[in-house]
């Protein structure tokens, strides 16, 4: 046997999160266990609110050193170190939320928040599958929170999907979310309609785009401006692809292919409309 020095980080997470599951199993991982943790955890989030992130993480770290088995105190203390952009550190903690309470009642969100810090850090296609594993969870006990649940994992598997020019299985997770709330405008409305026009669907792109512009207009969204341009001048209309132009901010941005690939992920087609607007 090797001692615990000669131990990967892996296993040692691995065995780690095995010693967690066994505890929640005798504990309901989800729940504060008394007075003093409820009076502490709301003290976090208060904390957290109000923007004194050190000051939550100081009062998390007591949390989850007195009650290692609240799942959500590892997953709290995750979205701190998000917030102070230290991914690693938060992935290993949404990991150990998930081992307390690997089917909670918000272990979805964890999923959630662990899926789009691993994309932050190029890990797209675990990303994905956290993304999807939310989505096998018990969904929220009414329609409406239901519905906001399944949005909210696939528009953001959508975005991930951009990253990995996966364009179809982004437009079906989009049109999924779109289907939910047509009438509500956002700010994914427009990477869905890039990905309809890279799947040959120009008019449907058009549309919504079209359809964002007119509700999105304070302020106006230069990449809905920009994309409107690219899609007006590739049909002849040199004039509307101008006048759309006109309200886009950093238009520098606009012709930089490496912007546009590497900064806003956008596909192929409509880079190469732009390309040719701008020219």
């Amino acid at each position: 046997l090797r001692s615990a020095e000669a131990l990967t980080v892996a296993e040692r997470d691995a065995l780690y999160a095995k010693a967690l599951a066994e505890e929640a199993t005798s504990v309901d991982a989800t729940k504060l266990p008394d007075d003093r943790a409820t009076k502490l955890f709301k003290e976090a989030q208060r904390a957290q609110q109000g923007g004194d992130i050190a000051k939550s993480l100081n009062i998390t770290n007591t949390i989850i050193k007195d009650y290692p088995g609240f799942a959500y105190g590892w997953s709290n203390r995750g979205n701190l170190y998000v917030a102070m952009q230290q991914y690693d550190e938060a992935i290993a903690d949404y990991a150990k939320a998930i081992a307390l309470a690997p089917s909670g009642p918000e272990t979805w969100v964890i999923f959630l928040n662990r899926g789009t810090t691993l994309a932050l850090l190029g890990r797209d296609l675990e990303g994905i599958k956290d993304l999807t594993s939310g989505l096998t969870l018990n969904p929220i006990n009414n329609d409406r929170g239901a519905a906001a649940q399944e949005q909210i994992l696939k528009v953001n598997r959508g975005l991930i999907q951009m990253k990995v020019k996966d364009w179809a299985a982004a437009s079906k997770d989009f049109g999924d979310g779109l289907r939910l709330t047509p009438d509500q405008p956002d700010r994914w409305w427009v990477p869905y309609a890039l990905c309809l026009y890279e799947v040959g669907k120009a008019d449907e792109a058009r549309g919504l785009l079209e359809k964002f512009d007119k509700k999105m207009r304070n302020p106006p969204s230069s990449d809905a401006k920009a994309a409107l341009a690219a899609l007006a001048s590739a049909r002849g209309d040199r004039e509307a692809a101008e006048t759309y132009f006109s309200d886009v901010q950093r238009t520098k941005s606009y012709s930089s292919r490496k912007f546009l690939e590497q900064e806003l992920h956008w596909p192929p087609k409509i880079i190469a409309a732009i390309a040719t607007f701008r020219r």
